[in-house]
């Protein structure tokens, strides 16, 4: 089977929807299917995660314009037309957009051409309601009528959605890339608090960074690790700075394989206002590591069950309330504590990559033949 993965930029993009567009290609490839991936990237393309030196993937980008900014109208046409030669060339049986930017750009070449798309979402509905995208939520609705199937990531978030849509929509989760069994080693019997992942205003960590100063004031010994980086780096670097926490909150450079951090880490933090499925917070859970974040947030609340294999809070915007949380958490009894880190591997079981790669496969053949 021919199969045509579309998305905005691959060129060294950190995040958790480039490393499942690599993870779900390259494992496509290794069977009996044909793979390509379109981005609007210029030149030769370079995942951030790496790409194997024997992959299969054919891997395009478009070079019409910049995928960092708006494009104009020229730029537009350009693309349509050089998709539209893309899709010709190679033929796929089926096509996946991921998110609503890759679909709109790709929609109508693939009407012209007469092939199959589909619309993955990447992130929970909250997106529509959070971010400027709520300008034009009714429009991305509508059009997303014109999808041969809308791939969510929860069974919940489908309820988000208009009904007019319920019928379209089915569920495939990020699968989990982690393989390797993890142990807890904190040095010097110091607790290690980690957050790995890009630095933006969608992951708060303005909040984390006010609720760890209010631990830390509280009593708490422990230390925050940051690994990642993005638009909101100096920001936070000032943060740090203006709360006194530069002693036990450090930046870190981000890194393509978690379990060199998890292997040094006691609790995964993720405190974002939204998610879809928070990838290095399941990761983490397959590691043994319990993880914390707000009970508010959609991804977060889906992985983390309450005192089972980590801790929901409240986003109230009391840092001294979540800071006294975080204590207790720091302070459990280490019988208490492991039940909670024996639970974690359990309950992600069902996001091991072979599973959900099945997902994929089922679908793309039951698409082909509709």
């Amino acid at each position: 089977m021919k199969i045509l993965f579309l998305t905005r930029s691959i060129n060294n993009v950190l995040g958790g929807l480039e490393r499942q567009i690599l993870e779900i290609s390259e494992n496509l490839s290794s069977g009996n299917h044909t793979i390509m991936v379109v981005s609007l990237d210029s030149g030769e393309i370079n995942s951030f995660y790496g790409i194997p030196a024997k992959s299969k993937v054919v891997w395009h980008g478009l070079g019409v314009g910049s995928p960092n900014r708006k494009a104009n109208l020229r730029e537009k046409v350009r693309r349509q037309t050089e998709l539209i030669k893309v899709i010709c060339k190679f033929d796929p049986d089926v096509s996946v957009s991921f998110m609503i930017g890759a679909f709109i750009y790709s929609r109508l070449p693939h009407f012209i051409c007469r092939k199959k798309l589909i619309l993955s979402e990447r992130n929970s509905p909250d997106i529509y309601k959070l971010t400027s995208a709520k300008r034009f939520r009714y429009l991305y609705f509508f059009l997303m009528l014109f999808a041969k199937k809308i791939i969510v990531q929860f069974d919940s978030y489908k309820y988000k959605y208009p009904r007019f849509l319920w019928h379209k929509i089915s569920t495939i989760p990020n699968s989990i890339a982690i393989n390797t069994d993890v142990e807890i080693g904190l040095s010097d019997d110091i607790p290690q608090f980690v957050y790995a992942g890009r630095f933006s205003f969608q992951k708060q960590l303005d909040k984390l960074i006010q609720i760890f100063v209010a631990y830390r004031n509280q009593g708490g010994v422990g230390k925050l690790g940051l690994y990642g980086d993005g638009e909101a780096k100096t920001e936070i670097e000032e943060l740090i700075k203006q709360l006194g926490g530069n002693e036990y909150i450090s930046i870190n450079p981000p890194v393509t394989d978690l379990s060199k951090i998890f292997s040094n880490t006691k609790i995964n933090c993720l405190f974002s206002i939204w998610e879809g499925f928070p990838n290095s917070l399941a990761e983490g859970l397959k590691a043994g590591i319990p993880a914390v974040g707000f009970k508010s947030c959609d991804g977060v609340s889906n992985l983390i069950i309450n005192n089972y294999n980590g801790w929901l809070m409240k986003d109230d915007g009391n840092y001294i309330n979540s800071g006294m949380k975080l204590l207790e958490i720091d302070n459990m009894a280490k019988e208490e504590f492991n039940i909670i880190k024996s639970n974690c591997k359990e309950s992600v079981a069902k996001y091991e990559d072979h599973i959900i790669f099945e997902k994929w496969t089922n679908l793309f053949y039951s698409i082909k033949s509709s």
